[in-house]
């Protein structure tokens, strides 16, 4: 029940052998440069433009239980793990 607005968050663990179900984690990003394109199981899936919001509903682990989420300047972001839905969305 915290949003983080700057900052580090690290150390997310999703304990399996304690048979979670479901994790309700969410993650924003905004889009600061043209082209920014997503990468979801390695596979360019989701693009936004400047200013735009990409939205990641109900992260956690995939099916081999791994969980990877990464930023880097000019080639967007990498994602490994489950989501339920994503969208892209033009903030106010």
């Amino acid at each position: 029940d915290q949003e983080y607005e700057t900052g580090w968050l690290t150390n997310i663990n999703i304990n399996q052998y304690e048979q979670i179900a479901t994790a309700d984690i969410t993650i924003r990003i905004i889009a600061r440069e043209p082209g920014l394109k997503g990468l979801v199981n390695g596979i360019p899936a989701i693009a936004a433009q400047p200013g735009q919001m990409v939205t990641l509903h109900n992260v956690g682990v995939d099916s081999t239980g791994k969980f990877l989420f990464s930023i880097q300047d000019g080639a967007g972001f990498s994602f490994r793990g489950g989501i339920e839905s994503y969208e892209v969305t033009n903030p106010f």
